[in-house]
């Protein structure tokens, strides 16, 4: 019997760990999810891999099937044919930039419906669909059933989202809202992610977010593991270690350093 669902989990208030992926590699997406992380970022915003290169980004996806990982796919833009690209590639779910009132978390919730409940183009033959193979078992119950089971990943991370972060957690069909701290900031006129005003903002969309049940994401950065566990204090469930070439690049770093100074010592 299969266990809960990445959605189910975050409904549930359980703390789901994942990354983000910048290297578009297949091969680095399934190492990922063999490692044990529960979801992945694949990100189609800031890495070579965009929402309309769907060769490479159902190969990035299936790698990530494959391994355990629930695959997200942050898109550049809140742009319902973007989204519907993504999720016709078989991504679980979207994490959607700069929504920064209602009007922009309504756009994005409905991008990943489809009708009435929203806007995605419906089409029977695409990966999503199991190619149709899934219209083919469940007839017209399929279009409902993806509805229910599609992950929507807000991101806030713009100072004015803080004015309007009520009327963005009374939008229907947002499991997430993922507090991006860096770009946050900057709008903010903080360069430091953990200047007071800063952190005094967090601590407020945080409390209003989870007053509504929705879960809360927070990056930390490797390999700082007490801030992972200071964001699970303070109310993260959706919890992200960015992220794969950071990763590498810390490892990579580590061995470096470590090698060197052995050598050292034998001097």
């Amino acid at each position: 019997m299969a266990g809960k669902s990445l959605k189910e989990r975050l409904r549930s208030g359980e703390v789901c760990l994942g990354t983000h992926t910048y290297s578009a590699s297949p091969g680095m997406v399934e190492v990922i999810g063999r490692a044990g992380f529960d979801w992945m970022l694949i990100d189609c915003e800031h890495a070579p891999a965009g929402p309309y290169d769907t060769l490479l980004l159902e190969n990035l996806l299936r790698a990530a099937e494959l391994s355990g990982a629930t695959p997200l796919v942050r898109v550049p833009e809140n742009d319902e044919t973007m989204i519907m690209k993504v999720l016709d590639s078989g991504a679980a779910g979207v994490v959607v930039p700069h929504v920064n009132d209602g009007d922009s978390a309504r756009r994005a919730v409905r991008a990943t419906r489809y009708p009435p409940s929203g806007t995605r183009g419906t089409c029977s033959n695409t990966r999503a669909t199991g190619y149709y193979s899934r219209i083919r078992k469940e007839g017209d119950a399929f279009w409902e059933s993806a509805n229910a089971q599609v992950i929507t990943v807000v991101l806030v991370e713009e100072h004015k989202a803080l004015e309007k972060i009520e009327e963005i957690v009374s939008v229907p069909g947002i499991d997430v809202v993922y507090i991006g701290p860096r770009d946050l900031a900057m709008s903010m006129g903080e360069p430091d992610m953990n200047a007071p005003p800063v952190r005094e903002a967090i601590a407020h969309l945080t409390k209003v977010v989870s007053a509504k049940s929705i879960a809360i994401g927070r990056p930390f950065y490797y390999p700082n593991f007490a801030s992972a566990a200071e964001l699970v204090r303070e109310g993260t469930t959706f919890l992200a270690c960015t992220s794969d070439i950071r990763i590498f690049f810390e490892a990579c770093s580590h061995i470096t350093s470590s090698v060197k100074e052995v050598l050292r010592s034998r001097h």
